[in-house]
């Protein structure tokens, strides 16, 4: 327990009776309280910045929900259509994962063409095979060209929320969407 005690005391929890009693191990104390002091440091830091972040982020859902609140009532919103404003967005805030986009991610844009033209044919071609004209399409030989210009031109991804409409009944249909 002895050795327990000192290393404990080096963090500066207590104090101990075990002194060095040459220039070597004199040195060692030294360097163990230097340790232990960058060593609680950091933990205490990273401690306040995570606090920090997280304070930022609840700061910005905040400012978000007084100026959507703020609108609501500057433009005379039913309290009807309020309620269901706000437990839709709850909904969608407790809804969890959601797919991440290609061009959300960053670095996808960086890739050379043709490692995006392979990344696009093996992501889209899967979900086109369904379709009977995109299967023949795909499978046929002598369509490279085709193929090619319809995963980098032609296909475009989206996201819609739960509840989010689509398209709207009567509007004409301008697009093919895959679901």
């Amino acid at each position: 327990w002895t050795s327990m005690h000192w290393s404990l005391s080096q963090l500066g929890v207590g104090a101990v009776e075990i002194m060095p009693v040459n220039a070597v191990e004199r040195m060692y104390a030294v360097i163990m309280l230097i340790l232990s002091l960058l060593t609680s440091s950091f933990f205490v830091s990273r401690v306040t910045a995570l606090m920090v972040d997280l304070q930022s982020v609840k700061a910005e859902q905040s400012e978000r929900d007084r100026k959507l609140r703020e609108y609501l009532n500057d433009n005379n919103v039913s309290l009807h259509l309020k309620s269901r404003i706000w437990k839709y967005l709850q909904d969608l805030n407790r809804s969890g994962k959601r797919m991440v986009l290609r061009d959300t991610v960053v670095q996808i844009r960086h890739l050379p063409k043709e490692m995006l033209t392979s990344l696009n044919a093996e992501v889209y071609f899967p979900l086109l095979k369904v379709h009977p004209f995109f299967s023949a399409l795909l499978t046929e030989s002598g369509y490279e060209v085709v193929r090619r210009d319809l995963v980098n031109t032609a296909l475009e991804e989206m996201s819609l929320d739960i509840e989010k409409e689509l398209f709207d009944v009567g509007e004409p249909a301008t697009k093919m969407f895959f679901v």
